[in-house]
């Protein structure tokens, strides 16, 4: 009886570990995800405003990137959005679950 009792409580201690080292896991993978894309969203912008620095660019051309970078910015800020959205929600959720 004292065998059974140890391995359920070795086994609900094997189980808690595990749903905690998923969650952080997961918590950690988003995290990095979500810092390479504010990476290459601010090599984007980078490249865009070295294109128009280019000295031989026709107007046409400097048009034509700057409505491209008005559309990427835009595009970007919606991305932010909807991280910080998604951070509130998470923050609730585990408001909830404690």
């Amino acid at each position: 009886m004292k065998n059974m009792n140890l391995t359920i409580i070795i086994g609900i201690i094997l189980i808690a570990v595990g749903t905690f080292l998923t969650y952080f896991g997961s918590q950690k993978k988003a995290k990095d995800s979500e810092d390479r894309i504010i990476q290459k969203i601010n090599q984007t912008e980078i490249k865009l405003e070295n294109v128009l620095k280019e000295e031989n660019l026709s107007d046409d051309a400097k048009k034509k990137v700057i409505k491209i970078e008005n559309e990427f910015v835009g595009w970007a800020e919606n991305i932010f959005q909807h991280i910080n959205i998604r951070r509130l929600e998470i923050t609730k959720n585990e408001g909830v679950c404690k």
